[in-house]
C-alpha cells in the first residue's frame, strides 16, 4: 500500500508504473490534475483512491489494470469516462461525482449491470 493522501502532491512521477507489486494506491486530497500514463502498468493494483483532486481525465489505458476492483474518482473535474474502463473484469466499485455531466463510453450501462458494479454507492 502506498498512502499519499493529502500530501499536496502536484504530480505523480512516471516511475510509479515500476511499482509492480503495488495493490493499493491512495492519492485522495492531493492537488493532482492528471495521472501519469505509466499508472496503467500497475497490473496488480486492486484499489485506486483519487478523490478530491483536480483530475480532468482518466488515463485512456485504465483498462489495462486488470486487477482493479475499486476506482474512486469522486469530486474531480472529469467530463469523460474512457472506453477502456469497460475492460476491467474485476471492477466492482466505481465512484464518480453524481452531480457532474459525463460522456460515458458505449456499453457503459451494460458493463455496470452485467458485472454487478456498485456505482456511486458510498
Amino acid at each position: 500500500m502506498l498512502d499519499l493522501c493529502e500530501t499536496d502532491l502536484l504530480a505523480l512521477p512516471q516511475e510509479i508504473g515500476r511499482l509492480q507489486n503495488l495493490e493499493t494506491l491512495n492519492i485522495d486530497g492531493c492537488m493532482l490534475d492528471e495521472l501519469p500514463v505509466s499508472i496503467s502498468k500497475l497490473a496488480k493494483l486492486k484499489t485506486l483512491h483519487a478523490q478530491n483532486n483536480s483530475l480532468t481525465e482518466i488515463v485512456q489505458d485504465v483498462g489495462e489494470m486488470q486487477s482493479l476492483t475499486e476506482l474512486d474518482l469522486f469530486n474531480n473535474d472529469l467530463t469523460t469516462v474512457p472506453d477502456s474502463i469497460c475492460n476491467l473484469p474485476q471492477l466492482n466499485r466505481l465512484f464518480l461525482s453524481p452531480d457532474q455531466d459525463f460522456t460515458y463510453p458505449i456499453g457503459f450501462d451494460t458493463f455496470i449491470a452485467s458485472n454487478n458494479v456498485k456505482y456511486n454507492v458510498v
